[in-house]
């Protein structure tokens, strides 16, 4: 994180928890430094959750803490929602997908706010993907002329639906 993105961090806790925290240059400098290696993407919702369950200010380390319980929860979305993907795809295209299809993907898994949202979106993909090749495959079975739609047309048909 920068130094202005620990600053936004650390007005928000004063926001929330008044004159109970004192930043002087030099613990501003050690915030810094700790916080260096996060990623701003997963802070505000650690310190969100952080002043959400405690009534007293927070240590660097219960910073820490939060942020840590959320950036594990999102590597496990992640590949959770990429299992899915990558099942989904092996059932529509074999091995033929390229990136306009995880691009698609991609964009439509982030129309989603939460991680179990998006989880459930990339399971239904998934499922979405083995029910149409199983309609191609009948259909294909019984004479019918049928055309695998791209799997970006498929996303996007997708998209309506959930609309």
């Amino acid at each position: 994180m920068t130094r202005e993105e620990v600053k936004g961090i650390i007005k928000k806790l004063r926001d929330a928890y008044g004159n109970k925290i004192e930043i002087t240059n030099e613990s501003l400098n050690i915030w810094c430094d700790c916080l260096k290696d996060c990623n701003n993407k997963f802070m505000p919702e650690a310190v969100r959750r952080y002043i959400s369950n405690n009534e007293y200010p927070p240590t660097i380390a219960s910073i820490m803490k939060c942020y840590k319980e959320v950036d594990a929860e999102y590597r496990d979305m992640h590949r959770k929602v990429m299992y899915e993907y990558e099942s989904g795809i092996e059932c529509y295209l074999g091995e033929k997908h390229g990136k306009e299809d995880f691009k698609a993907f991609s964009e439509y898994i982030r129309t989603f706010e939460s991680y179990s949202d998006k989880i459930r979106a990339a399971s239904e993909f998934r499922h979405q993907c083995i029910a149409k090749m199983r309609d191609i495959e009948h259909k294909a079975s019984i004479g019918e002329n049928t055309e695998v739609p791209s799997l970006v047309e498929f996303i996007n048909d997708l998209k309506k639906k959930e609309a």
